[in-house]
């Protein structure tokens, strides 16, 4: 799997996406875009930033 790198001064601001599929997409950002899981609900997902690799 491919690592996400990201300048130190990157910041995420709030974001709202419709997905045709949930299941798909939130294991892309727990794996890939590492963001871990702040609150779920039956048809939406909060993310917190997870750890990410700056080297």
């Amino acid at each position: 799997m491919s690592t996400i790198e990201l300048a130190p001064e990157t910041r995420i601001g709030f974001v709202a996406m419709r997905v045709a599929d949930l299941e798909k997409m939130a294991t892309w950002y727990q794996e890939v875009a590492q963001l871990a899981v702040l609150k779920r609900e039956s048809d939406q997902i909060s993310w917190e930033p997870g750890p990410i690799n700056r080297s």
